[in-house]
């Protein structure tokens, strides 16, 4: 007998894990679903799932881990369509960017013995400067030398962190437990600015009178700085993720404003010297990160090893699955 596992959303995430499972041929069923079905074909050829539901109950009912790989704006309505589905002690991880706004929607939805936590990835630092983000850029290794964010309430299942936290470690990842609105403020401060910054500067550009022939000569210093643009966290609501989030932006749009009238007072006052000790440290700064987040040069709190299939697959035991043999490899 396998464990099930369903990804809901096959991008660059869920079929990244699917493909990360298969490296590891553990004893585990991978189901994946999209409400594209093309899509759902090409990511099974690529060979990241054992077989494609495209019903969303279907593809749910049988799951003992179900992970969420969805824009902003669909979360909710796929866990009202998934809740009557889900099996008592099934696991679902959501990989968004929101944290308090889907727990809350969980408790509200989700029937009792049904656990959901929050289970942000971050990756491999060899693929952090790529721009896109669809099911071509998967990667068996997209976890690698990365962390994933694992938020729950008080109420979560205790066995439930432990699954989530080695299930990160079976995708090659640390777990990275945070509270969950500490992990906000790091969202709106890493992910959500540079966003709305690359809104706030393009409509600014697109505003000014010298638009219409700049935008002839436009290059790549243009369109690095807008790259975030190409993938925002909703697919039609664009912004709802900000306004969940609406104190940690204030905050740190507020932040940004500031040290633009920094810069814009040094360049009024033609004080050079000041505006060249300004940018040097900021250039400084990014490559000293940049260094760091490439060699995972970071301090974390010591892990256990990498559990074997068996190890980890035996404590959904404690979530309502009884297996055997979990350490032979998948036939």
């Amino acid at each position: 007998m396998t464990v099930q596992m369903t990804v809901i959303g096959l991008n660059q995430i869920g079929v990244s894990i699917g493909l990360a499972l298969k490296v590891g041929n553990h004893a585990i069923t991978r189901v994946g679903s999209d409400e594209d079905i093309l899509t759902e074909g090409k990511a099974q050829k690529l060979g990241a799932f054992d077989k494609v539901v495209h019903n969303l109950p279907s593809a749910a009912e049988n799951a003992d881990i179900v992970v969420l790989c969805l824009p902003v704006d669909e979360i909710r309505k796929t866990l009202e369509a998934i809740a009557p589905a889900l099996k008592p002690g099934a696991v679902v991880l959501d990989t968004s960017v929101l944290k308090t706004a889907v727990l809350n929607w969980a408790e509200g939805v989700l029937p009792e013995e049904r656990h959901l936590l929050a289970f942000t990835p971050t990756i491999n630092p060899e693929y952090i400067q790529e721009t896109t983000h669809g099911y071509e850029n998967a990667r068996a290794d997209l976890f690698q030398k990365s962390v994933f964010l694992i938020g729950s309430t008080e109420k979560t299942h205790p066995d439930a962190v432990k699954l989530a936290a080695d299930f990160s470690t079976l995708l090659g990842a640390k777990p990275y437990f945070s509270d969950p609105v500490e992990a906000e403020g790091l969202t709106a401060l890493v992910h959500h600015l540079p966003q709305i910054s690359a809104v706030a500067l393009f409509r600014a550009i697109a505003a000014q009178p010298g638009w219409r022939e700049g935008r002839k000569i436009a290059g790549p210093a243009f369109i690095n700085t807008l790259a975030t643009l190409e993938s925002l966290d909703e697919r039609k609501e664009y912004g709802q993720a900000m306004l969940l989030n609406s104190e940690n932006m204030l905050r740190v749009i507020d932040g940004l404003v500031e040290e633009l009238h920094k810069m814009r007072g040094m360049i009024s006052s033609q004080d050079a010297e000041a505006l060249k000790a300004y940018i040097q440290e900021a250039v400084d700064g990014r490559n000293l990160w940049l260094n760091k987040r490439q060699t995972h040069d970071w301090e974390f709190v010591s892990t256990p090893e990498m559990p074997t299939s068996g190890q980890w697959l035996g404590k959904l035991v404690g979530m309502g699955v009884k297996l055997k043999d979990l350490d032979k490899p998948k036939k």
